[in-house]
């Protein structure tokens, strides 16, 4: 089991490979929305298709961008 220093991020890791914090890349996005209409809210999948961000963060991130389409309508 990895540890970390306080210099090194705290993100979740898993057998993906490392998991990022902070804000979310144009990149990261795309495969989120893609993800979301091949899995809709499978959380889990759509954290292993965006490959990078946890089932927390991917429901965290759903919530802010369903908010954003509502207000845009």
């Amino acid at each position: 089991m990895k540890t970390y220093s306080h210099n090194e991020s705290s993100a979740a890791t898993g057998e993906g490979g490392s998991r990022t914090a902070g804000r979310w890349t144009d990149e990261e996005h795309d495969r989120f929305v893609e993800a979301l209409r091949m899995f809709g809210k499978d959380w889990y999948r759509v954290g292993e298709y965006v490959g990078t961000r946890n089932a927390s963060q991917i429901r965290s991130h759903a919530q802010k961008f369903s908010s954003k389409l509502d207000k845009d309508i």
